[in-house]
């Protein structure tokens, strides 16, 4: 479809009512109803400044974004300005949404202003209509991280109740609303990117330089906030696995408890364990005797006498301490190595009695 055929299509419909006077007198009025406080008509005004130039609101949305429709167009403003369309220039087109975007960000309608603001800067050349939308821009988004910022908890904002973050953690429950500090970084990023902007024209304006400093007190102060919290969440994960931690120590030593005062899972005494320890070797009685003893004639003069063993069998017949039924292996060999060494002894007596014998038998023949 040619330019022209567009233009047609579009003055073929009904005609918006036009604003009959300059359009300096249009722009007073719009400013004049939005001091008001009387919005809607000042945004009518605008529409009637605009209405000579429905072609200039076509072509303005035509050439909005690059591409092959934008070239067309601005290559055919000289056939349009030769046939009466081009009634308005760029600079009045920018100045009329600039005047709108002023209207409706008064009346808080700061997303709509913002998209009047474009318009403008986009259609302003180089000088202070653009200059201004710039800041603008700037402002409402600046408008608009004040905003997300009341509604940050740490800064008094309203705080999350527990029950309801609880319900939106559940499966199914709708998703959470965003963070205002988030939204608030973000308002406040785009404040900052458009009062740049606007400093590198004018670097000695002072609201712009304020805004900036303020813009940054901003970031800062979420920034502490966010790290606050990252903090907070750290000492929480802490805490619980701290009270874990207690909790399953409480759980064992209630369970020790309660084995303590079970009788059947009481551990056995201290000698019983050692017995139950004790190899077969180990628990051989320390006073056993050897296999090779000797017969009492064949024992010397000076063994005990008949009434002595009897004491002594007696005493070895009366049950052992417990020490001695505790006995290492060690001490029980070292008992029998002392049997043996009597045993030993012993032999020796006997053979030197029988020798003193032999010596004292007188030979008869």
């Amino acid at each position: 479809m040619t330019p022209l055929i567009a233009v047609t299509l579009m003055l073929a419909q009904a005609p918006a009512p036009a604003w009959h006077g300059t359009l300096a007198e249009g722009l007073a009025e719009v400013q004049r109803l939005s001091d008001a406080q009387k919005p809607d008509e000042a945004l009518a005004v605008t529409d009637q400044l605009l209405a000579p130039g429905r072609f200039a609101r076509w072509r303005e949305d035509a050439t909005a974004h690059p591409g092959w429709k934008r070239t067309l167009v601005e290559a055919a403003d000289p056939v349009f300005a030769a046939v009466g369309l081009s009634d308005l220039t760029p600079a009045a087109r920018a100045a009329i949404h600039q005047a709108r975007g002023v209207v409706l960000a008064h009346a808080a309608r700061r997303s709509e202003a913002n998209e009047a603001f474009e318009k403008a800067r986009a259609l302003a050349g180089p000088g202070e209509l653009r200059l201004d939308a710039t800041y603008d821009l700037g402002w409402t988004a600046l408008t608009d991280g004040e905003e997300f910022r009341a509604q940050i908890p740490e800064l008094g904002g309203p705080a999350a109740a527990p029950q309801a973050a609880a319900a939106q953690q559940a499966p199914g429950a709708p998703a959470a609303p965003p963070d205002p500090l988030e939204l608030a970084r973000a308002a406040y990023l785009r404040a900052r990117e458009h009062f740049v902007e606007r400093m590198k024209a004018d670097w000695r304006d002072e609201d712009t330089r304020a805004n900036v400093e303020l813009v940054q007190k901003r970031l800062r102060e979420l920034a502490e906030i966010q790290k606050k919290r990252e903090e907070q969440k750290k000492q929480q994960e802490q805490d619980q696995k701290d009270q874990q931690q207690k909790d399953q120590d409480k759980k064992d030593q209630d369970q020790k408890d309660k084995d303590k005062k079970d009788p059947q899972k009481q551990d056995k005494p201290s000698d019983e364990k050692d017995k139950d320890q004790k190899k077969p070797d180990e628990q051989k009685k320390p006073d056993e005797k050897p296999k090779d003893e000797k017969k009492p004639e064949d024992a010397p003069k000076d063994q005990p006498s008949d009434a002595e063993k009897q004491d002594k069998d007696k005493k070895e017949a009366q049950p052992q301490p417990a020490k001695e039924q505790a006995l290492t292996k060690e001490e029980v060999m070292r008992i029998l190595d002392t049997l043996k060494e009597r045993e030993e002894e012993g032999k020796k007596l006997l053979d030197q009695l029988r020798r003193s014998r032999r010596a004292k038998v007188k030979k008869d023949w």
